[in-house]
């Protein structure tokens, strides 16, 4: 049975679909919004470390992340408290955004923006980035392996489309073998019709959750 393993507790969240770069000005200072998908905090600092070379001129380089796992941060880089890098981390808090980061890498035009300024100029570098990078749902599945002789497989590969399931390896020998990840909200379902269709004989290995 597929129980063995812990499923995570959010069924599906949003983050970004694509890469994102953009950037506008603010009285000479222009601010270069940065976007992507994360999901470490190891990748997280290869990310930073890359844009503090592609941005090597800009005076400050704010971000904020947020990760699946409820760890995230935001960093000012110098700018004042609470000035930059809150305002980033609440725009991703109220779009409902995980495994994502926001990087905002400032170049000094001459101008001070004062604080409020600031606040309104990183608010907007937040939204843009947003708008650019676009936003997909993604879904926890069921990964699986599943063994079946070739005289049940038109029954089979029926109950996969029924029930929103993709295959990922295909392996065709003795019978055929099939990797696949279904949402987990229809797994149960699925199982119980596997167990039905092949009279309790056909049993579903569960390799892993994930997210699709």
């Amino acid at each position: 049975m597929h129980h063995n393993l812990d499923a995570p507790a959010i069924p599906k969240y949003n983050t970004f679909s694509k890469t994102s770069e953009s950037e506008f000005k603010v009285k000479n200072s222009k601010f270069v919004c940065f976007g992507a998908c994360v999901s470490s905090e190891s990748e997280i600092h290869d990310i930073l470390k890359s844009r503090k070379t592609i941005c090597f001129s800009a005076k400050r380089h704010v971000y904020a992340y947020n990760l699946l796992n409820n760890k995230f941060k935001a960093c000012d880089d110098g700018e004042p408290k609470n000035s930059s890098g809150a305002p980033i981390l609440t725009i991703i808090t109220l779009a409902k955004l995980k495994n994502i980061i926001i990087i905002i890498s400032r170049y000094f035009g001459g101008t001070l923006l004062g604080i409020g300024g600031l606040i309104k100029a990183y608010t907007q570098g937040a939204q843009l980035t947003i708008k650019n990078s676009e936003i997909k749902i993604m879904t926890l599945c069921t990964v699986f392996e599943i063994n079946f002789d070739y005289d049940v497989s038109s029954v089979i590969f029926n109950l996969l489309n029924l029930f929103n399931i993709k295959i990922l390896r295909k392996n065709y020998d003795m019978k055929i073998k099939l990797k696949c990840y279904c949402p987990e909200e229809n797994f149960s379902n699925f199982e119980y019709k596997i167990s039905e269709v092949s009279h309790g004989d056909l049993k579903l290995n569960l390799l892993a959750y994930e997210y699709y």
